[in-house]
């Protein structure tokens, strides 16, 4: 058997306890990665925050833990799925629609590694599969060795499409200090505490990671308004030597929003760049400097596409409306000036 992680380290225990925590409302529909333990499930229980009505969707990949947690799904609950494999792999539209069950309103994703390209990419093509008021816990851990480069190219794109301030007011409003403090918003601590600090999150950089984690997960569901109602740091261990830095970030959707693929841009940059597959890195490439509404419109591919901006997709639109914004340009201007640049030369603009 392969070495357990100790799920009921006290750490560990604070974080469940945000995330399964009761806040007045018993979830319908939740997905949850319950590992050997199934201890957020028995904490959600406990809680009130799922009962025996509740429909679990619930994924694990590794063959120790089937039987056990097969048996405590099958003696809590009336309806569950239980998906025998890699989150990646679970295709959670046809489950739904196959089992009839609802929308997620509410989802635990304990992930103890990290939000790689291809969880990013399950998590773009399962979005539709969640409420527009969905509680969504997730749990990675700090960036390693060649994430790092996944990082950096998350944060540029993030920086590029504005989505690192949306991002940084939400941490601002969110609840615990330590969100403020990633934004470098002042804390309560004498000096000798900040240095210490201070010189902890030079050396992991976890800061950074935080920031890559929850700005590639507001990009894959850009489908939804969202908030983050918390952010708590810890470390993990398996029981050796090594401890890992965790992150939890409770985001909580509210709302619908105009949606568009950048997060598979990402994923695309990612891979162009070499440390995806291994292959030596290339360099020299140009960057693309975009300055008005032509480049705009000629980089999405709009040109020789469509007739009229009225038969552009809502990610379309929201690609301009992000790009404009950006480069310091009206989005509204923009669209128009294609618009007429369509109108006159149709299909061969």
């Amino acid at each position: 058997m392969k070495d357990l992680v100790n799920w009921d380290r006290p750490e560990k225990g604070v974080s469940r306890s945000f995330a399964m925590g009761y806040e007045g409302i018993t979830h319908h529909t939740i997905l949850d990665l319950p590992a050997h333990s199934n201890l957020c499930l028995e904490e959600g229980l406990e809680e009130g925050t799922i009962d025996e009505n509740s429909e679990v969707i619930a994924a694990d990949n590794n063959p120790d833990n089937w039987i056990k947690t097969e048996r405590f799904l099958r003696r809590n609950f009336k309806k569950y799925y239980y998906h025998k494999g890699d989150i990646e792999d679970l295709l959670l539209a046809k489950i739904i629609a196959e089992n009839n069950f609802g929308d997620i309103d509410f989802s635990f994703l304990d992930l103890c590694g990290h939000l790689c390209p291809s969880r990013v990419k399950w998590l773009f093509e399962s979005r539709t599969c969640f409420t527009s008021n969905c509680r969504f816990g997730l749990t990675v851990s700090a960036a390693q060795r060649w994430m790092k480069q996944w990082e950096k190219t998350i944060c540029n794109t993030a920086t590029e499409m504005l989505y690192s301030q949306d991002l940084e007011t939400l941490l601002i409003d969110a609840k615990n200090n330590f969100a403020k403090d990633i934004v470098g918003l002042p804390i309560d601590v004498n000096k000798r505490q900040k240095l210490k600090k201070n010189r902890i999150t030079e050396f992991t950089n976890v800061i950074k990671s935080i920031k890559a984690s929850c700005s590639i997960f507001m990009m894959a569901m850009n489908n939804f308004d969202m908030e983050i109602n918390r952010v708590y740091r810890y470390k993990e261990s398996n029981d050796s030597e090594k401890h890992t830095e965790m992150v939890f970030a409770d985001f909580r959707f509210c709302g619908n929003n105009t949606a568009d693929d950048i997060c598979l841009d990402v994923i695309e940059e990612f891979k162009s760049s070499g440390y995806y597959s291994n292959r030596k890195k290339k360099h020299g490439a140009p960057k693309i400097i975009l300055k008005n509404a032509y480049d705009i419109a000629r980089y999405m591919g709009i040109f020789g596409d469509v007739e009229s901006s009225e038969d552009l997709s809502a990610g379309k639109k929201a690609g301009i409306t992000r790009i404009s914004n950006s480069i310091g340009l009206d989005s509204d201007k923009v669209l128009t000036k294609i618009e007429k640049r369509l109108q006159k030369h149709g299909l061969n603009a």
